[in-house]
């Protein structure tokens, strides 16, 4: 068994001009994955051209691997993370940056009033009158004449100027002490990447798998009966206001005790991929032997690599609860 030393390495971000990807406040920011991954790529010397992320989160991943010119495919069944890949990962070609920034100064603009956000949450997570604005600016949204691509661009621009604000450790997890000072809420451009190769869904990932065939599928499930459709009720309440089309949060089945083998070997078996690598914890729903032997089934060579971190590293914000990492590929 192989280890990969998982370390406490996120960028410096200079978020004085845009919002960035990789500096979300969000549990399972997979930036410190990036160069695992980019070492069990290179010293088993695979090719990857195209990847699939099945299961994208904050999307930092597909961020990454799409800036440096590869076919991306990421996925995610939380209406959120979709609105926010749509926003980071889908060219923004025909926006114009100059009424996107126009538009984002008559929103800080904004005032406030007491609107259904408001009295849903009050001021749990960000201070009462920048709720209020978040309604407001949230109506502006829907009431304007906007395109799709506008929308979700100007929506993860609010999204990361509240968890900017918000009184939050990760996941929208409150903290015990209320901030004293609490900034106020401004919405800023998003650096988004420029590449056309890229595609975001928001469906079941077994149905995203067996559409694609590509060189790497990254796996990075949820491992435990806790779904981040749990705990992030405010951003995702903003997403189902600005974006009625899109269905509700659902649970996925990776965190059922009853469905998520079952789920896992849909996955694994539906994939088109020449190699997945496939994170997961040693107190997930699904044993690393049964997780190892359904890969085995699909791929000739599987290596498993012992995810070691510094201590207490799992309690820093932005750090993710990673135990080994399965790689499978076929030569």
């Amino acid at each position: 068994m192989s280890i990969l030393h998982l370390k406490k390495d996120n960028p410096i971000v200079d978020e004085s001009h845009k919002f960035s990807v990789f500096s979300r406040k969000y549990l399972g920011n997979k930036t410190n994955f990036i160069p695992l991954i980019n070492r069990v790529i290179k010293e088993n010397d695979l090719r990857c051209n195209s990847i699939l992320e099945a299961c994208m989160g904050t999307g930092v991943l597909s961020f990454y691997f799409a800036s440096r010119g590869k076919k991306v495919i990421a996925n995610d069944l939380l209406p959120l993370n979709y609105v926010l890949g749509k926003a980071f990962l889908c060219s923004m070609g025909n926006v114009k940056t100059w009424k996107m920034i126009k538009f984002l100064e008559r929103i800080n603009m904004k005032y406030g009033y007491r609107g259904v956000i408001t009295k849903k949450f009050g001021n749990s997570f960000i201070p009462h009158s920048e709720s209020e604005r978040v309604d407001a600016i949230v109506d502006l949204l829907i009431k304007s004449n906007l395109t799709e691509k506008e929308k979700y661009y100007l929506t993860a621009s609010l999204i990361l100027a509240v968890e900017k604000i918000a009184n939050i450790d990760s996941d929208y997890l409150l903290k015990e002490i209320m901030e004293p000072k609490m900034r106020k809420l401004r919405l800023k451009p998003i650096n988004y990447v420029k590449s056309k190769k890229t595609i975001v869904y928001n469906k079941n990932a077994v149905v995203v798998a067996k559409k694609h065939n590509v060189d790497l599928m990254i796996v990075d499930p949820p491992f435990s009966q806790s779904d981040y459709s749990d705990y992030m009720h405010y951003p995702e309440f903003i997403v189902e206001r600005v974006f009625a089309n899109l269905s509700k949060p659902q649970k996925s089945d990776f965190c059922n005790p009853k469905k998520a083998i079952s789920a896992f070997v849909k996955l694994i078996n539906a994939s088109k991929s020449k190699a997945i690598i496939f994170f997961y914890s040693n107190k997930g729903l699904v044993k690393k032997k049964t997780l190892v032997e359904e890969i085995k089934k699909k791929y000739k060579n599987v290596k498993v690599y012992e995810v070691v971190r510094l201590m207490g590293l799992h309690l820093i914000r932005n750090e993710p609860k990673t135990d080994f990492a399965i790689l499978g590929f076929n030569r």
